[in-house]
């Protein structure tokens, strides 16, 4: 998961600035801390937006009811597929015309 990876870079960024041998390098790796914790934030916020749905389809009800749906939406497909094709009129009776 991308918060995990950007947690990983944090100690990385952490120590970086912490052994910096100057003010200059020391404030680059403030920057990318800073960039990291930034994009942190919004991986954790993508994850927040989407926690509910996830966890509704987790459920074994609801995963019933996405498979139905499933279903339903390929059945759905194939009479849209029928009714759109170009179907011909086959006679069942044969009559004689005079």
């Amino acid at each position: 998961m991308n918060v995990n990876e950007e947690d990983r870079k944090l100690q990385d960024l952490l120590h970086e600035m912490e052994f910096a041998p100057g003010r200059t390098e020391r404030n680059q790796a403030a920057a990318r801390l800073q960039r990291s914790r930034r994009i942190r934030r919004e991986y954790k916020d993508i994850v927040k937006w989407n926690e509910r749905i996830v966890k509704f389809f987790e459920e074994p009800k609801s995963r019933d009811t996405l498979n139905r749906m499933r279903q339903l939406l390929g059945l759905q497909q194939k009479e849209e597929e029928y009714l759109l094709s170009e179907r011909i009129c086959k006679p069942r009776t044969v009559t004689k015309q005079s």
